[in-house]
């Protein structure tokens, strides 16, 4: 902590300086022209309140002021769920990694029509909280890789029309907001943003859907070595989009097959978002793609949602296609009751951690589900998390101790409404401290 103190006397005669009980690692130095430096550095140890006066004289006059400094004790948990939020209804949008010591969280404020950003550390320390007054409904945060982060999402332009447009925000590693900006297309036509991840050149490719009589998937870049918009048959949205090293862009979502039925889909594109093949996957009902990781050797691992029936109502779907796009494995896993996938993440040990919500498991209602399987699809452990209320996930991701960082949403706990719910487990899905 650095501060400036400064004292003006009437007469104009310049004033002395001196601080009176400096707490230790503390110090004030008299610059001599009417005004200090003060700094501090507490250690661990030296929580509380310190109460500091600083005293301005000129020999003939004096005045005083008493500073009260709260120092408050960074935890030091390796482990840990936090919640953040007001009495209102606030829901997270993801959790972007920074450098190799926390994770810039975004979250939205339907009612202010705000994104609020929060930088947590490992331990689950809140260093800032920054808000950005903005219009949209925001459904993924990614790494814009210098440090920032871009949402993407939707807003209605007109309140008084149904109409949506897909919106862009990009911040920088502070938040302070970098731009803003709403997707229009030649005729004007409605679309969504879902996912956008950024490029080997310094640009961004985003992927949603536009109506074009019907959905059409849609994939766009901007910025870098230049701009080009990609649109796919009808019948098709994305949901999620990564690059492939500087050889192209993976996108899933899910579309329909000749039967009327939906099924989960997968396309590998070339730099400029050419396809160079096209998948679907699925069973006898619908499926549909949410998120997916690309993989050392090319190709991708899938996760979906599936509709037929393998255990329950709904299933977690996984799918893991080699760089061709050829099937490797596909594994459905849940309960009896309805399961459903948000996230996916590498493990760090060429397996996979899937994130989600469930109402086969856990305490009521539903609660977030968190499964890590292995390279070949194996679950190897699976974990919930959630209280009496409902529960829901937005993202997760690897944290650099070998544990995982789930963002999502939370009616359990918190101030009331929802709230912005972090979980931070250890490599086994564990958690031992509940910080509210």
């Amino acid at each position: 902590m650095i501060f400036q103190v400064r004292a003006v006397d009437p007469d104009s005669t310049v004033p002395s300086l001196v601080a009176v009980g400096l707490p230790e690692n503390a110090s004030f130095a008299d610059s001599g022209n009417g005004s200090g430096g003060f700094a501090f550095e507490p250690d661990s140890l030296q929580a509380g309140i310190h109460s500091v006066t600083f005293i301005a004289s000129d020999d003939a006059l004096a005045d005083s002021e008493t500073v009260a400094i709260t120092v408050i004790a960074l935890r030091t948990t390796t482990t840990w769920q936090l919640e953040f939020g007001g009495t209102g209804d606030e829901s997270a949008v993801g959790a972007v990694s920074v450098a190799d010591d926390g994770w810039i969280v975004g979250a939205q404020f339907p009612a202010r029509n705000a994104v609020e950003f929060y930088r947590v550390d490992l331990h689950g320390n809140l260093y800032w909280r920054r808000s950005v007054v903005v219009d949209g409904w925001w459904e993924k945060i990614a790494s814009a890789g210098d440090g920032g982060v871009i949402l993407a999402g939707h807003t209605d332009d007109d309140r008084t029309l149904p109409r949506s447009f897909g919106c862009l925000l990009g911040i920088d590693s502070a938040a302070a907001k970098l731009w803003s900006s709403k997707v229009y297309t030649p005729s004007d036509l409605d679309n969504a943003v879902y996912s956008i991840c950024a490029t080997m050149d310094g640009g961004l490719v985003h992927v949603g859907w536009v109506m074009t009589g019907g959905m059409t998937a849609r994939m766009s870049k901007f910025g870098g070595s230049g701009n080009w918009t990609r649109e796919y048959p009808d019948g098709l949205w994305f949901s999620d989009v990564a690059a492939v090293g500087n050889e192209g862009f993976a996108a899933v979502g899910a579309g329909f097959t000749d039967t009327s039925s939906q099924d989960l889909y997968v396309v590998r594109t070339g730099v400029s978002g050419i396809p160079i093949w096209e998948r679907m996957f699925g069973g006898p009902h619908s499926e549909e793609a949410m998120a997916l990781v690309v993989t050392s050797d090319g190709g991708c691992v899938v996760a979906g949602n599936s509709l037929s029936g393998a255990t329950g109502p709904s299933d977690v779907y996984v799918v893991r296609v080699d760089d061709t796009g050829n099937k490797m494995w596909e594994h459905t896993y849940g309960g009896t009751s309805s399961d459903l996938v948000h996230a996916i993440t590498r493990a760090g040990d060429a397996a996979f951690v899937i994130a989600g919500t469930t109402q086969s498991f856990g305490a009521r209602g539903w609660d977030i589900y968190l499964i890590k399987i292995d390279a070949s699809g194996n679950k190897v452990w699976e974990r919930t998390f959630g209280g009496p209320k409902d529960e829901s996930t937005s993202s997760v991701s690897l944290a650099p101790d070998g544990g995982f960082l789930i963002s999502g949403t939370t009616a359990s706990y918190g101030a009331g409404g929802t709230d912005i719910y972090l979980i931070k487990t250890d490599a086994m899905g564990q958690v031992e401290a509940h910080m509210h």
